[in-house]
């Protein structure tokens, strides 16, 4: 999981808020809950050996294994708000 910087918290869109039980089809950090989670957890969703992958129990994990909801991809909150 990257580094976080104080000033430097993800933000979320109005599409961003939305939950989908679709896996991420993309890069980038995403906030998922399976059905045993009573939070949601930040996922460093990354492209490895040609599939997403997250890291997952110390391993890295396809995210189309991960049963759940999923928001994101976010953006930081020093982005520009037209991206």
């Amino acid at each position: 999981m990257p580094e976080r910087m104080e000033g430097d918290t993800p933000a979320l869109s109005e599409q961003e808020g939305q939950r989908s039980t679709v896996p991420p089809s993309q890069s980038g950090l995403y906030w998922f809950r399976d059905k045993t989670m009573s939070r949601e957890v930040l996922m460093a969703v990354c492209m490895k050996n040609g599939e997403l992958t997250v890291k997952w129990a110390s391993q890295d994990t396809a995210v189309a294994k991960l049963k759940g909801s999923w928001r994101g991809p976010l953006r930081s909150s020093t982005s520009p708000l037209n991206e």
